[in-house]
């Protein structure tokens, strides 16, 4: 069973990051927010690591997020994602991404665009919201 915890209301044009976690965490993520250096990404990569989760017998639970409630100056690139990407997923081998990885300015921007995810420094409070199946 997946489950869902929506931060806030998409705004035109403006694109999700997406936070799986095991639903043994939510007490935890309830009061005290998402930890900082979390990893964020887009719905393919969220995907993969839900699947991790479930076949180690857990139960995963997808944060989404708008852009729009990130701090920009927080987010960094996910430096452990570009060292073993995850090629199946997004579809590129390492050879490819490392060398779209040395030719772009190696931002945060950069590290979602080229492998769906980034590393967000600060902790992330959640709204009161309702777990949703």
């Amino acid at each position: 069973m997946r489950y869902w915890i929506d931060l806030c209301e998409s705004v035109e044009g403006d694109g999700f990051l997406y936070h799986v976690t095991q639903k043994s965490d939510l007490p935890s993520i309830t009061s005290s927010g998402v930890r900082p250096f979390s990893y964020w990404g887009t719905i393919e990569i969220a995907d993969y690591f839900a699947k991790v989760i479930e076949d180690d017998g857990g139960e995963p639970v997808f944060i989404r997020a708008s852009m729009s409630v990130f701090t920009e100056s927080k987010l960094r690139p996910d430096k452990p994602g570009l060292q073993e990407p995850i090629t199946t997923v997004i579809g590129k081998s390492e050879e490819e991404i490392w060398e779209e990885w040395e030719s772009s300015n190696q931002t945060w921007k950069d590290s979602l665009d080229i492998i769906g995810s980034v590393q967000y420094m600060k902790v992330m409070h959640l709204p009161p919201a309702e777990v949703k199946t």
